[in-house]
């Protein structure tokens, strides 16, 4: 799940100062390069949900959050099938959490019926990449795209809001990376991919994370809900925000399959 939207030019500042927190030429500096204009986009299509009311609207949140608990759930269970990176494995797991929270909002049932085509196209993704040379390189990209907005992103942010909007029942995702010891946390993992480096082509995970950083996006824009209120603004803000943000993603992953 991705942070809450903020100004620009903090959220520039504070995405500067995480990227410093890797080691110099390591890769989790390299990896945040190389996510930078695509996490710019998402910065978009997060401030459209903003506007568009994901705070307001349980069912707009909901949606939202199905998508990334499908895809972490597919990610996890590769992790948990593969013999590569024990200490990850003992570091989170937030498949469960994810299944409480949209208990909590919209009910087991209505849950599934959320999940969009381009989710499912991102699940595929990360299922064949499990299958292939590279599957390493796979699960430590899907791990910092996935984990690490929640982890070293905004995920203690967003959580109080999401706690005032819809209640405690729907913050189990954030229980994991709030609370004393978050710089501790965000260190641990920090160290953990740059020392995974060693043990894989460091270039590839570089390159997936970009990938799965853009599918990240396309899921967002995936989403189908719209708050009543939206269609009597016409097209809107929101709707124009997300429209624009989704069009950038859908050519930067054309232009990665050329």
């Amino acid at each position: 799940m991705t942070s809450v939207v903020s100004n620009p030019s903090d959220e520039a500042a504070r995405s500067e100062k995480v990227r410093n927190m890797g080691v110099p030429g390591g890769l989790f500096r390299a990896a945040m390069d190389e996510i930078k204009q695509s996490h710019t986009v998402g910065q978009s299509l997060r401030a459209a949900f903003v506007l568009s009311g994901v705070f307001t609207d349980k069912l707009l949140y909901a949606e939202l959050l199905c998508q990334f608990a499908h895809v972490t759930k597919v990610f996890e269970g590769l992790l948990m099938e593969s013999a590569a990176f024990p200490d990850l494995k003992g570091m989170y797991s937030f498949s469960s959490s994810y299944e409480a929270d949209l208990r909590s909002l919209v009910g087991p049932e209505a849950s599934a019926s959320l999940v969009r085509g381009p989710t499912l196209a991102y699940a595929d993704l990360l299922l064949s990449h499990s299958q292939a040379p590279h599957s390493r390189e796979s699960l430590l990209a899907a791990a910092v795209i996935l984990w690490g907005p929640l982890v070293i992103g905004g995920g203690a942010v967003m959580a109080p809001r999401v706690k005032k909007s819809y209640g405690p029942g729907c913050v189990g995702v954030f229980e994991a990376v709030t609370g004393p010891g978050r710089a501790d946390r965000q260190r641990a993992f920090v160290d953990f991919v740059d020392g995974a480096a060693a043990g894989v082509d460091k270039d590839k995970v570089v390159e997936l994370c970009g990938v799965y950083m853009d599918h990240n996006n396309r899921i967002m824009a995936a989403v189908e809900r719209r708050p009543k209120w939206l269609r009597y603004l016409g097209a809107g803000a929101a709707a124009a925000a997300v429209a624009a943000a989704a069009a950038v993603v859908v050519a930067r992953l054309a232009a990665r399959r050329r």
